[in-house]
């Protein structure tokens, strides 16, 4: 999926180590590390910022108890409709997400009035990446929770899983000449 999104097969080799690397140094999974990105591609994200992306979506994710691939498509949807409609912001704040606070303290507009058309793309996501910088609530929180045994042991699932395809790759060659 990775080739036809991204244009061709080195450009989605070169998506899938960065995955891969993203992946083994967090507490989420690969799959749901790839369908974050496959969002975020798909929705218009340059495929040089998926990953730049994906770090501050996975702290708010880490942050909030979800899932990255979760919060990626919440993202998403708006990048994508070009607008942040009320469900979006209904959606991040029934995951724990303080949203609708961050957003009235960024436009400076009530709770209640930040329904359709109140609030721009481009606030939606520097709220969003602010969560994730120094100071925000949700800063470190993928470090944090990679440090906690369940975080330790997503790590090393994701080595071996890599380990297993560089295995793989290389017996190829033997079981093709054997088939």
């Amino acid at each position: 999926s990775f080739k036809s999104l991204t244009g061709g097969a080195e450009q989605a080799a070169d998506m899938v180590d960065q995955l891969n690397k993203f992946a083994a140094s967090t507490p989420y999974q690969i799959e749901g590390i790839a369908t974050a990105a496959r969002q975020l591609i798909a929705s218009g994200t340059d495929i040089g910022q998926v990953t730049n992306t994906l770090k501050f979506l996975g702290d708010i994710a880490a942050a909030s108890g979800g899932q990255i691939d979760e919060i990626a498509s919440i993202f998403s949807k708006v990048k994508a409709k070009g607008k942040v409609e009320l469900e979006s912001i209904n959606q991040l704040a029934e995951r724990g997400i303080p949203i609708f606070k961050l957003l009235a303290e960024a436009t400076g507009l009530p709770a209640d009035k930040l329904g359709a058309g109140a609030v721009s793309v481009e606030q939606f996501e520097a709220v969003l990446r602010n969560m994730a910088e120094a100071g925000g609530i949700a800063e470190g929180a993928m470090l944090n929770l990679s440090q906690t045994a369940g975080g330790k042991f997503s790590t090393a699932l994701d080595n071996l899983k890599i380990a297993g395809a560089k295995l793989g790759d290389a017996l190829l060659p033997v079981i093709e000449t054997l088939l």
